[in-house]
């Protein structure tokens, strides 16, 4: 809806026609609408087709996406561990959300080794590219010393800055905190 009224039936049949000339953006776009359903239902099927074409080029978004289609069994059989080769392949392009994913795998030892000190330092990564549940998380880690040492500090900055990206529990911890 830039310079124009916004079309989503347009925009759609544009971004499957670069879809279908192998656009790896055009494809995960496409496959977003879909599963967002912005051109009526929900087509969650179509959606991972699209993503997996996208994720063939190595798009960070749609690598993520089949992770958390396969790590929440979203269309397809639940598989954790073909969850975090994605998540792990989409954090290696710069994923922030799927850098928290994997995190959050190694914090609760959800389909690997329980690995403290790795789950820090993907939360931060995740945290310096803006995810405020991962800032959160980092934060709360920080705060408890795990995978390293306490950092109050430091703790209090990626709380207070999760507080501010919304995410509810932040007031709390920051009440602890302080």
């Amino acid at each position: 809806g830039v310079g124009a009224p916004r079309d989503l039936k347009k925009a759609a049949g544009l971004y499957r026609e670069a879809a279908r000339l192998d656009y790896a953006p055009a494809q995960f776009a496409y496959a977003q609408m879909l599963d967002r359903g912005d051109l009526g239902k929900p087509d969650v099927k179509q959606a991972l087709a699209w993503y997996e074409h996208a994720a063939k080029y190595d798009h960070p978004g749609a690598l993520y996406a089949l992770g958390a289609a396969y790590d929440a069994g979203d269309g397809v059989a639940s598989d954790p561990a073909r969850a975090l080769t994605y998540y792990q392949q989409a954090a290696l392009k710069g994923s922030a959300p799927a850098a928290r994913a994997m995190a959050d795998h190694l914090y609760r030892g959800e389909g690997v080794t329980r690995d403290l000190t790795a789950a820090r330092k993907l939360f931060e990564t995740a945290a310096i590219h803006g995810d405020a549940e991962a800032m959160y998380s980092l934060g709360a880690m920080l705060m408890r010393g795990e995978g390293g040492e306490v950092d109050n500090v430091k703790a209090w900055v990626w709380i207070r800055l999760a507080q501010a990206g919304k995410v509810d529990a932040a007031p709390a911890a920051l009440a602890i905190l302080e």
